[in-house]
């Protein structure tokens, strides 16, 4: 079952720049990630957020590259770089 997913993130005071520079950084190996169909980062610098919107074939998929992603040390780079804890959302389509 196709599996939308939101995180917003609200970056560290001064570290909008760096945040964002990181994340278009890595997106594109989201985007050729095994079941990853689309994924984007948006921005609001007047709101100091930053959302990450992806589409994935199912949770398995997601779930394989969050795993990926841990191993990694990424999601360690964006706990430095932000002011709260990320709020991750995940939707089923119809």
């Amino acid at each position: 079952m196709t599996e939308a997913i939101i995180v917003t993130l609200v970056p560290e005071t001064g570290c909008f720049d760096e945040l964002l520079t990181f994340l278009g950084s890595v997106i594109e190996e989201t985007r050729v990630f095994d079941g990853c169909d689309m994924a984007h980062v948006y921005h609001n610098k007047t709101h100091n957020e930053i959302v990450l919107v992806q589409m994935w074939q199912d949770s398995e998929a997601h779930d394989d590259y969050l795993n990926w992603r841990a191993e990694q040390g990424v999601f360690d780079k964006i706990a430095d770089l932000v002011a709260e804890e990320q709020i991750h959302k995940s939707f089923h389509a119809l």
